[in-house]
C-alpha cells in the first residue's frame, strides 16, 4: 500500500521485486485467502505462454476479476471454455474490416470531430495556457464506443462544447492556482457517461481488496446501485428496440442485412439467424444475457483502452515536438487534396490510407505505456531481458524464432522509428513493421484483447484530427509529468496541453 502510495502503481512493484532478485518468475500472494499469482518478466515465454500453452496456462483471473461485480457473464470474466467462446461468437462480426472501415470509423470520426470543436473552445478560453484535458479524452472515447456499439451519440463532448461556447471568459488566477495552467469551470455531463465512468472507477475495490468486496459494494453503495441500473435499463432498450427491428424483416430462416450499423445490430441479426437454424424462439435467456454482458464489456474496455492511450500519445508528442512534426508533414503529404480544399480527411481515408509513421508512433506508445495491470513493464519489454539459459525455456518457446526477442539495447528510448524500416522497392520511403520489437500490450493467443482493431483505427482518426487541428505546443517544466494512475488501466495522472489552433 506504501508503494502504491507513492508511486501511483501496485503492478511496478512486482517487476521491481523480480529486478531486485534477478529473477524472471515469482510468485506472490496479493490478498488473504486467495491462491498464489505467478508473474513472468519475460516476454518470450509469456508469449509462448499465451499462444502455445493455453491449456496449461488460462487467462489469469486478475483482469476479469476487475469486471465481474458489475458484468458478471462477460467473456473477459470466463476461462477459455465454451461459454466464452458462446459469447466471442455472439460479436465476433464486430470486428471484421468492412463493418470497421463503413461504421466503426465513421462514429468514431464523428466522436473525435466534436473532441476538436470542444478543444477549440478551451484553447479560446485558456489564451495561451495549458489546459488538463485527461477527461475529454475519455468522453470522446466513450461517444465513440457507445455510437459503434448502439448507432447513436450521447454527445458528452458536444454538450461540452455547447457549455464552453457561452462561457465569454475566465476568472483570473487566484493565489493558490498555478498561473500557467487555466482554470476552466466544471461542467455537468450526460447521466449515462456518468454512470459508465462510476462503474470504470469501481473496479478501483475490486484491486484493492478484491472482487467479493467489489461484489458487496455494487449491492451497498447507492451510487453503485444507480450507475449499474443506469447502464443496464438502457442497455435492455436498446436490445429490446433492435430485435423488435429486425424481427420485422425476417423472412423465413434469413435476416435482411440493409441496415447493420452498429455491434448490437450484428449481435441481434446473428442471434435471429442462428436462432432460426436451431429451431428456437431467438434471443432466450442465454442470448440476451451473453449480448447484454458483451456490450456492457465493448463500453467499459472499449472506451478506457483508447482514451488513456491517445492521453499518454498527446503528453509524448508535447515532450517530442521533432516526432510531433514528422507526424503532421505525414498528415498533410498523405492528405494532400484535403489541405488543398482547407478540409479535414475523412474517415474512410483516414482509416484506409499508408501512415507509416503515424502507425509506429502509436505503436511506441503503447510499447512504452502497457496499459493493462496485468502487462508486464519491464525487463524484455522496455529493458534488457534477464540472461535465461535455453536449457530453462519450454520447447515451444526455443522453436519462437522472431527478430523482436532479440536483445535489443535501447528499450527503456521512446524511439518511434525502431518500427519502421526499408521499402524493398529502393525508394526512401518506409514502412511499419508492428513485429520489429517486443509488444503485448493488447496480449497475445485467444485471449488477446477483442476489440483491439477498434482501438488501433480509433487512435489513428483521433491523432490524425488532433495534428490536422492543433499544434501541441511546449509546457512549462513545472506542468510536465508522467505520473500513473492505476484504476482499470495505468493512465496517466495529468495531460495537459498547450493547444495553438491550425487555421
Amino acid at each position: 500500500m506504501a508503494y502504491e502510495k507513492r508511486t501511483g502503481t501496485m503492478s511496478a512493484y512486482f517487476v521491481e521485486q523480480l529486478v531486485k532478485r534477478n529473477e524472471p518468475v515469482m510468485q506472490f500472494f496479493l490478498l488473504p485467502f486467495m491462491a498464489p499469482v505467478s508473474y513472468i518478466c519475460d516476454g518470450r515465454e509469456a508469449s509462448d505462454v499465451m499462444t502455445h500453452r493455453i491449456k496449461e496456462f488460462d487467462r489469469s483471473r486478475l483482469f476479469g476479476d476487475l469486471f465481474v461485480a458489475y458484468m458478471p457473464h462477460s467473456s473477459i470474466t470466463f476461462p477459455t471454455d465454451n461459454d466464452w467462446k458462446y459469447n466471442r461468437s455472439l460479436i465476433s462480426e464486430t470486428m471484421l474490416p468492412r463493418f470497421l472501415e463503413a461504421s466503426g470509423a465513421k462514429q468514431a470520426y464523428g466522436a473525435f470531430k466534436e473532441l476538436v470543436s470542444l478543444w477549440q473552445e478551451k484553447a479560446r478560453l485558456a489564451d495561451d495556457r495549458a489546459i488538463d484535458v485527461a477527461g475529454d479524452t475519455r468522453m470522446a472515447a466513450m461517444d465513440a464506443i457507445w455510437a459503434m456499439t448502439f448507432g447513436s451519440s450521447i454527445d458528452t463532448c458536444k454538450t461540452a462544447a455547447a457549455y464552453f461556447s457561452k462561457t465569454p471568459g475566465l476568472e483570473p488566477p487566484t493565489e493558490s492556482s498555478t498561473p500557467q495552467l487555466a482554470n476552466l469551470p466544471s461542467y455537468p455531463h450526460p447521466p449515462i457517461f456518468e454512470s459508465l465512468m462510476t462503474l470504470l472507477h469501481s473496479s478501483r475495490i475490486a484491486m484493492s481488496v478484491g472482487h467479493r468486496a467489489h461484489w458487496l459494494a455494487m449491492s451497498v453503495l447507492p451510487s453503485l446501485r444507480k450507475a449499474k441500473k443506469i447502464r443496464d435499463k438502457l442497455v435492455r432498450e436498446r436490445l429490446s428496440q433492435t430485435y423488435a427491428r429486425f424481427a420485422s424483416k425476417t423472412n423465413g430462416s434469413k435476416v435482411a442485412e440493409k441496415g447493420v450499423a452498429s455491434a448490437i445490430d450484428i449481435a441481434v441479426q446473428r442471434e435471429i439467424t442462428v436462432a432460426a437454424k436451431e429451431g428456437r424462439l431467438a434471443l432466450n435467456a442465454k442470448a440476451t444475457e451473453g449480448i447484454h454482458n458483451e456490450l456492457c464489456l465493448f463500453l467499459a474496455a472499449g472506451s478506457a483502452i483508447t482514451a488513456d492511450t491517445i492521453s499518454w500519445g498527446l503528453k509524448r508528442l508535447t515532450a517530442h515536438q521533432d516526432v510531433q512534426a514528422v507526424l503532421r508533414a505525414e498528415t498533410i503529404e498523405k492528405f494532400q487534396s484535403f489541405d488543398m480544399n482547407g478540409v479535414p480527411p475523412i474517415a474512410e481515408a483516414i482509416a484506409t490510407t499508408d501512415l507509416p509513421q503515424l502507425d509506429a508512433f502509436i505503436e511506441e506508445v503503447l510499447r512504452c505505456h502497457p496499459l493493462g495491470n496485468s502487462n508486464n513493464a519491464g525487463p524484455s519489454l522496455l529493458s534488457i531481458p534477464f540472461p535465461i539459459s535455453d536449457q530453462n525455456r519450454s520447447p515451444t518457446s526455443l522453436k519462437s524464432t522472431s527478430s523482436k526477442w532479440d536483445h535489443h539495447s535501447d528499450l527503456e528510448t521512446f524511439r518511434p522509428d525502431r518500427w519502421l524500416i526499408q521499402d524493398s522497392s529502393g525508394s526512401k520511403h518506409v514502412k511499419f513493421d508492428p513485429s520489429a520489437y517486443p509488444m503485448q500490450t493488447f496480449g497475445e493467443g485467444p485471449r488477446s484483447c477483442f476489440g483491439k482493431k477498434f482501438a488501433y483505427l480509433e487512435m489513428r482518426i483521433a491523432l490524425t484530427l488532433i495534428l490536422w487541428n492543433f499544434e501541441l505546443l511546449p509546457i512549462p517544466e513545472e506542468l510536465v509529468d508522467f505520473d500513473i494512475v492505476e484504476e482499470l488501466t495505468r493512465n496517466a495522472r495529468h495531460v495537459r496541453l498547450r493547444l495553438k489552433r491550425i487555421s
